[in-house]
């Protein structure tokens, strides 16, 4: 998961839509689920954003 939401990340940065929001949509993900998630894998939006 880490690594597709920092796919995300990157394509959508070039539109300045690469937020917690705009990235969770694109899942078809609740925000908090997101960071859930990421959190079990061990990481967290933050950390792959950068």
């Amino acid at each position: 998961m880490p690594d597709h939401v920092r796919d995300l990340i990157q394509r959508l940065q070039v539109a300045n839509h690469a937020g917690l929001v705009e990235i969770s949509g694109a899942m078809a993900l609740h925000p908090r689920v997101l960071q859930r998630r990421l959190a079990e894998s061990g990481t967290s939006f933050e950390v792959i954003r950068g």
